[in-house]
């Protein structure tokens, strides 16, 4: 076999899951896990020997150019690694993270969705209630709610306790005021 020259924590940033037997694109070659790993082809013939010493067969010898392009796989964005076996323990972290903050932000609108129509359906409940019901002073109602910012929920029940007769809305206007007078001088 040959080394495989790697850039980065090789353990970390090399795709692994490539060689499982199941995998599509198996690479044509076979990792030898060491101190210094290296690649043996599959279709491997041995060492040969010269006066050099051992030398990898023509076929191991060929495996850098495989190599390679397993090594740019790995060095890239997992957004532009197509299948998700080929990527590394590295980029499945940064897909998970990705992930992660996608799932955050959309449990977030969840919530949000599901607050809104909650308060939603308490307005129309209240608008329900005024238009079948006869408020008394509703006007004066309404402006004591904008002013002391009232929920759809209180003014709902500030509604249903005036129509009982158990609220009398405060707070006149001075149109109010003004025809009091004009009605106790005529």
């Amino acid at each position: 076999g040959i080394p495989i020259v790697w850039d980065g924590t090789f353990w970390r940033t090399y795709p692994f899951e490539i060689h499982d037997p199941s995998a599509n694109g198996r690479p044509t070659y076979d990792l030898i896990l060491s101190e210094t790993p290296k690649a043996r082809s599959t279709q491997c013939r041995g060492a040969v020997v010269t006066a050099e010493g051992l030398l990898p067969c023509s076929k191991c010898s060929d495996l850098k150019f495989d190599v390679d392009i397993i090594k740019q796989r790995a060095s890239r964005p997992y957004e532009q690694v197509r299948r998700h076996d080929d990527l590394n323990s590295d980029q499945l972290r940064a897909k998970l993270a990705t992930t992660r903050e996608k799932h955050n932000s959309l449990k977030l609108k969840v919530a949000f969705c599901v607050a809104f129509k909650r308060r939603l359906s308490e307005w129309r409940e209240a608008f329900e209630f005024i238009g079948k019901k006869s408020v008394p002073a509703l006007h004066r109602l309404l402006t004591n709610a904008e002013t002391e910012g009232w929920s759809a929920k209180k003014i709902l029940e500030q509604c249903k306790r005036a129509v009982d007769g158990k609220y009398t809305a405060k707070n006149y206007t001075q149109y109010d005021i003004d025809l009091a007078i004009l009605l106790y001088k005529l």
